[in-house]
């Protein structure tokens, strides 16, 4: 009898234990997919990501991103567009100063180069602006009428 109640005991500790470590491991490995993601596109369109990716580390590369924020204001990646080229050459980021898209920031490939440019449009503000700042749910009720 005590023998049969010490296997039970041992078994339901073990399957306690293995319940716990399985617990915690997944707690780990979500905590870790979080932090190392540097980028998450936020667009409503699913654009070329390892292009922007791209571009992006090499902006973070050779700008100053100091200076570039201070005089421009600052790129919200999550938000950039290829706009309807998927042949990796063309990327539009929009840039947000004072809670509002002020300018465009341009990247253009061209062979093995990257070339950035600013652009002031209103259409394209105007488009960024709602794109960033306005709820999501908004914009589907306006298509579907």
């Amino acid at each position: 009898m005590k023998k049969n109640l010490f296997l039970r005991l041992c078994l339901m500790m073990s399957v306690v234990l293995t319940l716990y470590s399985c617990i915690h491991d997944e707690m780990y490995n979500s905590s870790e997919i979080l932090s190392s993601k540097e980028y998450s596109s936020k667009s409503l369109w699913k654009e070329d990501e390892k292009y922007i990716k791209n571009v992006k580390q090499v902006f973070d590369q050779y700008a100053d991103k100091q200076y570039f924020s201070t005089t421009y204001g600052d790129l919200y990646w999550d938000y950039a567009l290829s706009m309807g080229t998927f042949d990796e050459t063309f990327l539009e980021v929009p840039i947000i100063k004072n809670g509002k898209v002020k300018e465009i920031l341009i990247a253009e490939r061209k062979a093995d180069r990257v070339y950035f440019s600013r652009k002031i449009s209103t259409e394209s503000n105007n488009f960024f602006n709602i794109l960033v700042f306005k709820d999501r749910s908004t914009h589907w009720e306006n298509y579907k009428q």
